[in-house]
C-alpha cells in the first residue's frame, strides 16, 4: 500500500497534466477559432472596388489607336459624368484675314510660302485623314452628334451654320461636276471612290460632308463673345475662358461621351482641372483623337 505521501504526489502530478492540457488546448483554440469561424459568421467589410462611372467606362473601353491610324490620349478624372471627346485639327492659314506687321519683301515671300505650303497639306493629307477617322468614329463609336468649333451658341450662328453648309452643298455640286468633266477628259473609267470625287473642290469640310449626308449632327461648340475676345487678345487666359466657354456648352449636354471638332492646339489641361474643381457634380475626363497627319505636323 502506498504511503499517504506517495499519494499526495500523485494526485498533484495528475493536477498539474490537466492544467497543461487545457491551457494547450485553449491556445489551439485561441489560434484556430477565428479562421475557422470566419468560414461561416466573418462579418468583417470588405473593401469596396472602386466605384467606375459610365462615362470612364467608355472612356477606357475605347481603344488606344484606331484603323484610321489615329491615336487616342486619355486624361481620366474620378468620378468624371461625361468625357470629352475632342478630335484634333488643323486650320487653314487665311493669309488675307491675318493681322501681320509689315515685313520686309523676302521675309513676307517666306512666310506666304509656309503659309500655302500649310494650306496644301490641309487639304491633301490633314482632311481626308479626319473625314476617314470621323466615318470611322461614326459607324463604330457612336458619333451621331459632334459640336464644332466657331459654330456659336446664339441665333446668329445657327443662320451662318446653315449658311455655311449650303455652300458645301453647292461647292460639292460642282467638285462632282468637275470630276466627271476631268474624267471625260482623261478617258479614265468613272470608279473613283465618293471620297476621292468631292474633295476636288471641297477640301476644308469633312464635317460638312457626314452631316450633308444626315450621318451627323453638328451642334453649337462655342460662345461667340469667348471666341471674338481670343481673337483679339490670345494669351492664356482668353484661352482658358474659350476653352471654358466651350466646357460649359458641352456640360449641358446628356450623353456620357460628346464629341467636338477643334483645333489641335486646344488642349484642355487647365480648362479641365479648373472645371472640375468648379463643378464636382459635372466632373470631366478628356479623350483627344489625333490623326496620322496632325501628329506629323505638329508631333
Amino acid at each position: 500500500m502506498d504511503s499517504p505521501e506517495r499519494n499526495s504526489e500523485r494526485l498533484r502530478s495528475r493536477r498539474n497534466f490537466l492544467i497543461a492540457g487545457s491551457a494547450a488546448a485553449i491556445g489551439i483554440g485561441t489560434v484556430f477559432r477565428k479562421p475557422l469561424l470566419r468560414l461561416f459568421t466573418d462579418t468583417e467589410k470588405q473593401e469596396e472596388p472602386e466605384t467606375v462611372t459610365e462615362a470612364n467606362r467608355l472612356l477606357r473601353a475605347f481603344p488606344d489607336a484606331l484603323p484610321t491610324g489615329a491615336t487616342v490620349e486619355k486624361r481620366e478624372v474620378q468620378g468624371a459624368k461625361w468625357v470629352l471627346a475632342q478630335v484634333a485639327t488643323i486650320h487653314y492659314a487665311n493669309t488675307a484675314a491675318l493681322k501681320r506687321p509689315k515685313l520686309p519683301p523676302d521675309i513676307r515671300k517666306k512666310q506666304d510660302e509656309f503659309f500655302a505650303w500649310a494650306n496644301r497639306k490641309v487639304e491633301t493629307e490633314v482632311n481626308p485623314d479626319l473625314y476617314r477617322t470621323l466615318v470611322y468614329l461614326n459607324k463604330h463609336h457612336g458619333m451621331k452628334k459632334t459640336h464644332d468649333e466657331a459654330h456659336f451658341d446664339d441665333p446668329l450662328g445657327q443662320q451662318e451654320h446653315q449658311r455655311s453648309l449650303e455652300r458645301t452643298a453647292e461647292l460639292l455640286s460642282v467638285a462632282k461636276r468637275l470630276d466627271e468633266l476631268l474624267l471625260e477628259l482623261e478617258k479614265k473609267g468613272g470608279d473613283k471612290e465618293l471620297e476621292t470625287q468631292r474633295s476636288n473642290v471641297v477640301k476644308n469640310t469633312p464635317l460638312r460632308l457626314l452631316e450633308l449626308d444626315a450621318q451627323v449632327t453638328v451642334l453649337p461648340g462655342e460662345d461667340r463673345e469667348a471666341y471674338e475676345r481670343f481673337g483679339k487678345e490670345q494669351s492664356e487666359e482668353t484661352r482658358l475662358k474659350r476653352d471654358l466657354a466651350i466646357l460649359r456648352i458641352m456640360g449641358a449636354q446628356q450623353d456620357a461621351m460628346r464629341f467636338i471638332m477643334l483645333g489641335n492646339g486646344h488642349t484642355f489641361q487647365n480648362a479641365q482641372r479648373q472645371w472640375n474643381l468648379e463643378n464636382e457634380d459635372n466632373r470631366v475626363s478628356v479623350m483627344r483623337i489625333h490623326v496620322e497627319s496632325v501628329r506629323k505636323m505638329h508631333p
